[in-house]
């Protein structure tokens, strides 16, 4: 029989063993993102967000699992700490997960195009005593294929939550870089006061200002103290002459 054509790209998954048995077939991917919880909808024939859902939340509670859950780092000063995620952890703990969910996929791929040969070779025999193989065969590799939708839509479920991650931090990095930008300005407006001509004389009116100013109020402290002195000597001639 001609060889089966693949399912995926030939860069994603390599071809596998030649063969395997019926109970390699039925294993699940060891310490994987599918298990048999995740049943498709007999109308929609998908798996439902909520299953899927309640699936990964578990798994990211599980230290052997991939999936992990989503890093968190306090930042800013004592006064203004604030819990944000960690970018730099989110992007490791995803390449990583990418991995594994690709590994997984390949696993099960393998084992259903083998099983979908095989079934093909023993619906096809003439022999009669192939047919009990077949049914068992078609059995498999009909689980197999679910197992495969399971991760795509997995993989689905885990983008679409990335998505709202980003939006979530959209308003905040576009407050921040408003404040940014402002803060900009400002600092701009500064640098052209500095570098115009006229940044001296503006400087030296200044001056004079904060002369003329401390001027005065050291002038209001000492007609202050004055007024005191005199009130204080009326007093001790008030008390001498009496």
């Amino acid at each position: 029989m001609n060889e089966m054509p693949r399912v995926s790209d030939p860069n994603v998954c390599p071809i596998g063993q030649a063969s395997y048995t019926l109970e390699e077939m039925a294993t699940l991917y060891p310490n994987g993102i599918i298990d048999d919880t995740l049943i498709p909808d007999a109308e929609t024939n998908r798996i439902s967000s909520t299953l899927i859902g309640l699936r990964i939340a578990a798994l990211a509670n599980m230290p052997t699992s991939y999936v992990k859950q989503r890093p968190t780092a306090v930042v800013g000063a004592t006064e203004d700490k604030r819990i944000e995620t960690n970018m730099d952890q989110l992007i490791d703990n995803d390449a990583n997960m990418y991995k594994s969910l690709q590994e997984e996929y390949c696993y099960y791929e393998q084992r259903y195009r083998f099983g979908l040969k095989r079934f093909l070779e023993l619906a096809t025999s003439r022999d009669q005593g192939d047919n009990g193989q077949a049914r068992s065969m078609l059995s498999t590799t009909i689980r197999l294929n679910q197992r495969l939708n399971a991760v795509i839509e997995v993989m689905n479920y885990l983008a679409q939550q990335r998505v709202d991650i980003t939006n979530t931090n959209k308003e905040d990095i576009n407050t921040r870089n408003r404040n940014i930008n402002e803060r900009l300005e400002k600092l701009k407006d500064t640098k052209r006061k500095l570098e115009s001509t006229g940044a001296i004389i503006q400087t030296q009116k200044e001056m004079m200002r904060y002369t003329e100013e401390k001027n005065n109020h050291v002038a209001n402290q000492v007609s202050v103290w004055v007024s005191l002195n005199v009130l204080a000597l009326a007093t001790v001639f008030y008390v001498y002459r009496a």
